[in-house]
């Protein structure tokens, strides 16, 4: 499988659904929005790493041998990985903003490609900010959660507990996890910015595994079924009330649903109706559309749902088009540098994609290598 392939494409049809997602990475909610994940996804934080299309065989003792192919595939996935964060540290030139969606979602990306990185310094620069931000009403944020579940997911990223990190004006703790998700009080509801809040609210919740308390003003059960209503009959999921479905928002809730995805039948439904809405949405390319153009953040999402599904997306049937598979047509946004742009690049000698799909990027490469990992096993 050649995952550096670039297509000679052009948009084969408009679709008239806009993915919406910069929700957590600065709260893309605007209809044409890229977004994030999971994110993330990650869920990003739960999930560790990886090896690409690695072919497996039998010996005499029964155990799974790779093939070199297979060993090939994996150490050019991974390398891919190391260029991609290669790129993101040359583009924050040492400046990370603890807090910043863009840095946290950054120190995520680092921490699961096994980067050597000051972890210890960028905790202390996130306990100063919390301490800082929980000075005033307002704490991280008026209105928007997705400011506590990337802080979070950073602080574990970087082997910390957001149950305790800084401060608040009484001198206590700050529970980023207590105040972000199951006890959020900042607006009327958790979800009133949108599905992105409970979407995060979950992977949050379970990237640490985290207990919710009784009594609690949500419960994972609760921002589930808040969840689902925000689900069309199409399988779509849409960003707020009235608004189209898209195919961003989709991958992001399926990425958030998986962890229930055998536990509870309705989600169970709500997930297969999503991932078909999802393989409809696919262009004949294997790309998909966001506003004018293919979009490589959609790619991303879709692959980390895949991913959170346990579905390899290197091989997964239900996504192979034209361009091959769908991890095919991500590296079809690759720039030479290891970077990745918004849209397919006419030359990708051209240094300098984007900070945002390079991260999403990086994450569901991450994602891939720990599923085909787990597959060997």
């Amino acid at each position: 499988m050649k995952t550096d392939m670039k297509a000679d494409i052009e948009p084969d049809m408009k679709v008239d659904m806009e993915p919406d997602m910069k929700a957590d990475m600065k709260s893309k909610v605007s209809t044409s929005v890229r977004i994030v994940s999971i994110i993330l996804a990650v869920l990003m934080l739960a999930c560790s790493v990886f090896v690409l299309g690695a072919c497996s065989g039998k010996n005499s003792d029964g155990k799974g041998k790779e093939s070199s192919s297979g060993s090939e595939e994996a150490a050019d996935l991974r390398n891919k990985l190391d260029e991609t964060c290669a790129y993101l540290e040359k583009a924050h030139d040492g400046a990370y903003k603890a807090g910043e969606s863009s840095s946290d979602w950054t120190i995520v990306v680092y921490s699961k490609d096994g980067k050597d990185f000051d972890y210890g310094g960028y905790l202390e620069d996130m306990e100063k900010y919390v301490t800082e931000k929980y000075k005033s009403k307002d704490k991280l944020d008026r209105d928007k959660a997705t400011e506590w579940h990337h802080a979070a997911l950073a602080v574990l990223a970087c082997g910390g507990d957001p149950t305790k990190i800084g401060k608040d004006k009484d001198g206590k703790p700050v529970d980023l996890i207590a105040d972000g998700t199951y006890n959020w009080s900042q607006t009327e509801s958790l979800g009133q910015q949108g599905s992105n809040a409970l979407i995060y609210a979950l992977i949050t919740l379970d990237a640490g595994d985290f207990d919710v308390p009784e009594g609690s003003k949500y419960t994972r059960e609760s921002i589930i079924d808040d969840l689902l209503k925000c689900q069309y009959t199409d399988g779509s999921f849409a960003l707020g009330e009235g608004e189209q479905g898209n195919t961003d928002i989709t991958a992001m809730a399926v990425q958030a649903l998986a962890p229930y995805y055998t536990k509870i039948q309705r989600v169970q439904e709500s997930v297969d109706q999503a991932v078909a809405y999802l393989s409809r949405e696919q262009q004949d390319s294997g790309l998909y559309i966001n506003g004018d153009d293919y979009s490589s953040e959609t790619v991303s999402q879709v692959i980390l749902a895949l991913c959170a599904l346990g579905r390899d997306p290197a091989e997964d049937e239900q996504f192979k088009k034209a361009g091959g598979s769908i991890l095919e047509c991500l590296m079809m946004f690759r720039m030479d540098d290891g970077s990745f742009s918004h849209t397919v690049p006419e030359d990708t000698s051209q240094n300098g994609g984007d900070l945002m799909a390079s991260q999403q990027a990086g994450l569901a490469i991450a994602e891939t290598i720990r599923v085909e990992s787990n597959d060997k096993e």
